[in-house]
């Protein structure tokens, strides 16, 4: 009978060792519950802190596009008036020309800007038509011919025919060859040369846009 009592007080202290632990890991879990929903918290505050910087960003973009096209819509109004005099030399002319289609440029990009809200939200939608990409190109190798002459760089224009008609949407275009011919400026030395080709093939149109720089290491 002794010996049976002291393994009834053995198994029940047992038991309550386990019952202790138990509680302790409960314990324990409930601190860990506790810690993860503050961290919960202060992560779904810094998510609201964000989406309000991120609306805050948006409607600071839009109300400096609205202030940038004002005046340069007067700019081109200017501008437009002294072409129409037809009273310069013909290189002034030409720079005024030159003016004229940047400033319409810049006026575009603010207008993209203006759309940054939509492109956000996933309602921007590209718009194509169909255009001779040569005469498209060639104003864009133009844009950049006078700053070239001033970096000492030579700049081609190569094609294979006068009239290659592709679909394409024209602003989204524009801002990929800027990219591509700013980038060669960025890396061509004095005295280097930048060509814009367009090729016919069958099915396919090839544009490229080579320079005589550093290029691209062999780990990019």
């Amino acid at each position: 009978k002794n010996r049976l009592n002291k393994e009834l007080s053995e198994q029940k202290r047992q038991l309550e060792e386990q019952r202790d632990k138990l509680e302790e890991q409960r314990d324990k879990l409930e601190e860990q519950r506790d810690k993860l929903e503050e961290q919960r918290d202060q992560l779904i505050q810094l998510s609201h802190q964000l989406e309000e910087a991120t609306h805050a960003k948006l409607v600071f973009f839009t109300n400096i596009s609205h202030e940038f096209r004002t005046p340069l819509t007067l700019i081109i109004g200017q501008v437009e008036m002294l072409l129409r005099l037809h009273s310069f030399a013909t290189p002034i002319h030409s720079r005024l020309s030159g003016i004229y289609r940047n400033c319409i440029q810049m006026r575009e990009l603010i207008s993209e800007l203006l759309d940054f809200r939509k492109q956000e939200q996933g309602y921007m939608t590209i718009k194509v038509d169909r255009y001779n990409m040569v005469d498209f190109l060639h104003e864009i190798y133009s844009s950049f011919q006078e700053y070239a002459e001033q970096q000492y760089i030579r700049l081609r224009f190569e094609k294979s025919d006068d009239d290659i008609q592709v679909w394409y949407d024209a602003r989204q275009m524009r801002k990929v060859m800027n990219n591509l011919i700013s980038n060669a400026f960025k890396y061509t030395p004095k005295e280097g040369t930048i060509s814009i080709s367009i090729r016919n093939r069958i099915e396919e149109v090839v544009i490229e846009v080579t320079d005589t720089g550093r290029g691209i290491s062999a780990e990019d």
